[in-house]
């Protein structure tokens, strides 16, 4: 074989091998994210007593040819003085909180679900 030919063979390939790999890559990313899907709807509901300590938006996108998108976060604090950010799926929940309203947090997995406010 001469060394003229060795880069000839590896490029086809490579033009074969670099489509399928990102194929397999597809494919996985799409079951884990029907997997984490399924979790999410599935999951257990908790409710937890919680005071809104913070809320902030994140814009992302929104180029020359793109669409932005917002995703919202609320800062709950529980009982115990621990804070944590939850992401939020429904804007409405984003929009019907404040600061410093007491309630009781309903979360599933990662994400606040609802919120019911209690007077105090």
């Amino acid at each position: 074989m001469s060394e003229q030919a060795f880069p000839f063979s590896i490029i086809p390939f490579c033009m074969g091998i670099v489509p399928l790999g990102m194929f397999v890559m597809g494919v996985f990313m799409a079951i884990r994210m029907f997997q984490n899907f399924q979790t999410m709807r599935d999951g257990k509901v908790d409710a937890i007593a919680a005071i809104v300590t913070g809320k902030r938006t994140q814009v992302s996108g929104g180029g020359e040819n793109s669409s932005a998108s917002t995703s919202y976060f609320v800062t709950f604090e529980f009982e115990d003085g621990q804070r944590r950010e939850f992401p939020v799926l429904d804007g409405s929940l984003y929009g019907r909180v404040s600061e410093d309203d007491a309630g009781v947090l309903f979360s599933r997995d990662k994400f606040a679900v609802d919120f019911d406010r209690v007077r105090v």
